[in-house]
């Protein structure tokens, strides 16, 4: 259920030919639902070692409307790796 959530989640986060605001709607859709998997989820430990290179994965493609809003989203891509690397 985890695996296809996350092949789901970086496919679709991927440019699909769309329009850019459907693209930035789609993307934001997807990091929100990842961050509130994260919350709110237990993972065995082999997704727990992956989610920081799933993170990064989903970042690259991220495009945002603003700056800002996109800055926030990667400042909390980052406090999430963070919070996952400790024991």
């Amino acid at each position: 259920e985890e695996k296809d959530f996350f092949t789901k989640a970086i496919s679709s986060s991927l440019p699909s030919g769309s329009s850019t605001a459907t693209n930035n709607a789609k993307q934001e859709q997807n990091f929100e639902l990842l961050r509130s998997k994260l919350v709110t989820s237990h993972y065995s430990g082999l997704y727990i070692r992956n989610l920081s290179s799933i993170l990064d994965k989903l970042c690259v493609p991220l495009v945002t409307s603003t700056v800002d809003r996109h800055q926030r989203n990667l400042a909390e891509i980052k406090q999430l790796q963070l919070l996952l690397a400790e024991p």
